[in-house]
């Protein structure tokens, strides 16, 4: 994706375990079904993108203005200081979309894209995500 048209590409392992850059959660029994993608900039300790949606069973198209649908950018300053811009933190504003274009349960490959923005009050800024894409294999 492009965060504020800067490429952004996750990289690196989670130096504590050598744990993956690219992280997806899909459980179609939890609270009506629960999809969540995560990207980590691990090399210098950078940044993440998290999204996801309660109440998801299959594809399609969720717009992130809806309580349902998560999102939020996370910029670490540091190893101890960070700026995050949530959907769950209070006054922030969002809008945008990730659609679901392949949720396999059966070959574990889920695919789609995003875009969104998203303004922190607590950092002051706001955050556009453009062209995001992910393809992931469970």
């Amino acid at each position: 994706c492009l965060v504020d048209g800067v490429v952004w590409i996750p990289n690196g392992s989670k130096p504590q375990s050598g744990g993956p850059n690219i992280q997806i959660y899909v459980d179609p029994t939890f609270q009506g079904g629960a999809f969540y993608v995560t990207g980590h900039q691990y090399k210098n300790f950078q940044s993440q993108i998290t999204f996801g949606s309660g109440g998801c069973k299959s594809g399609g198209m969720f717009d992130v203005s809806s309580p349902l649908q998560a999102i939020s950018y996370t910029r670490f300053l540091n190893t101890v200081n960070t700026c995050e811009f949530s959907s769950s933190n209070s006054g922030s504003f969002r809008k945008g979309f990730f659609n679901i274009s392949r949720y396999d349960l059966s070959t574990g490959i889920f695919s789609g894209t995003f875009e969104f923005t998203i303004k922190s009050q607590d950092c002051g800024d706001t955050i556009r995500i453009t062209n995001g894409r992910f393809d992931v294999k469970m």
